[in-house]
C-alpha cells in the first residue's frame, strides 16, 4: 500500500486515470533529500498545488478542476468551459470554491494557446458578475503586475490578457461600474506609464473602451485622463503609443458630442492646441490622421455650439 502511494505522489496530475479521486492522505508533495540530508518539498506544478489544497466537492467537479490543468489543449478548454457553464447556472457547490476558481482561470491566461486563455477570460468574467467586490479586486492587482503573495511580476502578454478579462467584467455589471470607475481608470493610467511600449498602449486602449462603457461620464478624474493624454502624446518615443493616446481624444470628442464643451471646458482649448502640435510635429501618419479625425469633431461641435440651426416655427393665432 505504501509503495502505491509513493507512486500516485510522483503522479503528474495530467497522467492520473480519469475518475478517481485520491484520498487527501495521499495528495502530499513528494519530498527528496539533498547533500547534506535536509529533507525539502519538491516542486510543485498548479495542478498539483490543487491536489495539495483539494477544494470540497464531487468526483465530477474534482474531474473538472483537474482537467483545467490537461496538457491536451481541447480538454482543458473544454473543462474550462464546462466550469463557466456551472458558474452561470450558479451552481451552489461551484460558487462555494469560488476563490479557487478564480485561482484556476487565473493561472490558466498564462496559457499560448487562445482557445484556452480564451476560455478562461469567460470563466473569470462571469466569475466577477457574480461576485464582483471579490474578483475585481483581485483582477486590479493582477494588471497591475503585483499580485498578493506574487515572487515575481506577472507577464505583459498575462496582463495584457487580464485587462481583457477586466473590461469584459466591466460590461456585465451596468451601473454597478461606477462604484470602481475611479480605480479602474487609475489602473489603465499606471499602465499607460509602464516601461513596456506594448502594454502602454494596449492600457491606453483599454482605457478608451472604458470611457465608452462608462458612457463618457468621468467625473473629475477626466483632467487627469487628458493630462497624461497630452504628456503621451508629447513625449512617448513610440509611435504606437501616440497613436493610440490620440485615438482616445477622438473618442471622447466623438462620444461627449455636444456635451464636450461642458464637460471638458476647462482643457478643451488644451486639447485644441495638443492636436494643433500633433499635425505640426507628428512623423507618424497614423497618429496625424487620427488628430485630423478629431479637430473635425471639435470643429462640428464648435460650430453646432456657435451656430445653432435655425428652427422654423409658424404661430396660428385664433381670433376670437
Amino acid at each position: 500500500m505504501a509503495g502505491k502511494v509513493a507512486a500516485d505522489v510522483g503522479q503528474d496530475p495530467a497522467e492520473r486515470p480519469r475518475g478517481k479521486v485520491s484520498e487527501p492522505t495521499g495528495m502530499l508533495p513528494q519530498t527528496h533529500t539533498g547533500s547534506s540530508g535536509a529533507v525539502s518539498p519538491a516542486p510543485m506544478s498548479p495542478g498539483r498545488l490543487l491536489a495539495v489544497d483539494s477544494p470540497p466537492g464531487s468526483p465530477a467537479l474534482q474531474e473538472l478542476l483537474w482537467s483545467a490543468y490537461d496538457p491536451d489543449i481541447p480538454s482543458r478548454a473544454a473543462a474550462l468551459r464546462s466550469l463557466s457553464r456551472l458558474i452561470e447556472q450558479r451552481d451552489p457547490e461551484v460558487l462555494k470554491i469560488r476563490e479557487k476558481l478564480l485561482q484556476v482561470f487565473v493561472e490558466n491566461l498564462d496559457h499560448e494557446d487562445s482557445f484556452v486563455y480564451l476560455s478562461a477570460i469567460q470563466g473569470v468574467a462571469l466569475l466577477s458578475d457574480a461576485f464582483p467586490k471579490e474578483v475585481l479586486p483581485s483582477l486590479l492587482a493582477q494588471y497591475e503586475g503585483s499580485p498578493p503573495g506574487a515572487q515575481e511580476a506577472r507577464p505583459v502578454e498575462t496582463r495584457m490578457k487580464v485587462g481583457e478579462a477586466l473590461l469584459r467584467s466591466t460590461r456585465a455589471l451596468g451601473d454597478l461600474i461606477f462604484s470602481y470607475r475611479d480605480r479602474l481608470i487609475h489602473v489603465f493610467l499606471r499602465g499607460a506609464r509602464d516601461p513596456d511600449a506594448t502594454l502602454r498602449a494596449s492600457s491606453l486602449s483599454n482605457l478608451g473602451e472604458l470611457c465608452q462603457i462608462l458612457r463618457f461620464q468621468l467625473g473629475s478624474v477626466i483632467h487627469e485622463v487628458t493630462l497624461c493624454l497630452a504628456t503621451i502624446v508629447k513625449s512617448d518615443h513610440e509611435a504606437e503609443v501616440r497613436r493610440a493616446a490620440v485615438h482616445v481624444v477622438v473618442l471622447l470628442l466623438r462620444g461627449l458630442s455636444e456635451s464636450a464643451t461642458e464637460v471638458l471646458r476647462d482643457v478643451l482649448l488644451d486639447l485644441y492646441r495638443l492636436l494643433k502640435f500633433v499635425l505640426q510635429c507628428e512623423r507618424d501618419e497614423v497618429t496625424v490622421l487620427h488628430a485630423q479625425l478629431a479637430l473635425e469633431e471639435l470643429d462640428g461641435i464648435m460650430r453646432r455650439l456657435l451656430f445653432p440651426p435655425p428652427t422654423l416655427e409658424k404661430k396660428i393665432v385664433v381670433l376670437p
